[in-house]
């Protein structure tokens, strides 16, 4: 008798946190060069347009951050959940 496969779940919270992660620390680091070189201050100011207060300052580095980070945990646990939904109507 054949078992059924049990089908696997991805574990959103941990995808969403590995992202989030990952796209703040960049966002991080592009701030924190920008506000102590001057690298890549256009960069910046475009991310600034989306993520209110991204600046070339201390302080601005760190309100993008913030916003990266929930930005990205929120969009990759809608992706996750949207790919799930998707698995299951055309299983």
């Amino acid at each position: 008798m054949a078992k059924k496969k049990k089908k696997e779940m991805i574990d959103k919270k941990r995808w969403a946190l590995a992202g989030s992660l990952l796209w703040g620390g960049a966002v991080l680091l592009l701030g924190l060069l920008a506000t102590g070189l001057g690298y890549g201050l256009k960069m910046v100011e475009v991310l600034g347009s989306v993520y209110l207060g991204y600046s070339a300052t201390w302080f601005g580095t760190f309100i993008g951050t913030v916003w990266a980070l929930v930005d990205m945990f929120v969009g990759i646990y809608i992706l996750i959940w949207l790919y799930e939904k998707i698995v299951k109507w055309t299983a």
